[in-house]
């Protein structure tokens, strides 16, 4: 596999995950709601959609909402996302993944932090 060929097959895949997460914000938030979001917005949705799938990315109602009301506080208290550890049957937060989802995608845009 080239380089040129794993860029391609990412950008398809990064295609795929943005049309599940406009459907996912969409289907809440009226058609055409999913382009006016801020690109770090739509990217963060994309991220969960990648991650979660669309069915994980629906159960975090409030983060849409949040990042359509541009309020990156609240953004900053509704991204955390957690699993349930197999061992255990605790729900443990994904410290590592929320860290990098920070980083890439919220610290900049919020005041609090």
């Amino acid at each position: 596999l080239t380089d040129e060929q794993a860029k391609q097959l990412l950008k398809e895949d990064m295609e795929v995950y943005e049309d599940e997460a406009r459907k996912v914000f969409e289907k809440k938030h009226g058609k055409g709601s999913f382009d006016k979001l801020e690109e770090d917005a739509q990217l963060l949705l994309q991220d969960f959609a990648y991650n979660l799938g669309d069915k994980g990315l629906s159960k975090y109602p409030k983060l849409m909402q949040a990042l359509k009301d541009k309020d990156w506080d609240l953004v900053n208290e509704n991204y955390i996302r957690k699993f349930k550890n197999p061992n255990t049957g605790l729900w443990e937060e994904m410290t590592d993944r929320n860290t990098a989802t920070y980083d890439m995608f919220i610290k900049d845009n919020v005041t609090i932090k």
